[in-house]
């Protein structure tokens, strides 16, 4: 089964509050994922900034990607003021202001993701 890198940034906050938020959502992703393997990085907006990285970069196969949304949309809940972008190659989409209704929304866009690219 392929692996694909996905691209996880944040938008509509501060750089400081990108370097809390992109922490918070990788410790969230490690905590409740149902010991779903998942391979995260920071990557860095500029290279030649000293921060750890504000963007996320993570593999994700098929098994994951339903682990991977129900972690994202659980977290995005507690953070309803957060726009994440998740892009993988020319492909991407945004989330933002998101209600119970909209997690097969975010499963569906992240499927398409990595099926398109």
């Amino acid at each position: 089964m392929e692996n694909k890198e996905v691209l996880i940034s944040f938008g509509n906050v501060t750089f400081r509050q990108k370097q809390f938020l992109t922490q918070d959502l990788i410790k969230y992703l490690n905590t409740s994922n149902n010991n779903t393997q998942v391979e995260t990085k920071l990557l860095k907006e500029k290279n030649n900034t000293q921060d750890a990285g504000t963007i996320i970069s993570m593999v994700l196969n098929a098994q994951a990607i339903v682990s991977v949304a129900n972690g994202i949309f659980n977290w995005l809940q507690k953070n309803r003021e957060v726009e994440l972008s998740f892009k993988k190659g020319e492909s991407e989409f945004q989330v933002k202001n998101i209600s119970s209704k909209d997690l097969h929304t975010v499963i569906n866009k992240l499927e398409g993701l990595m099926e398109n690219s």
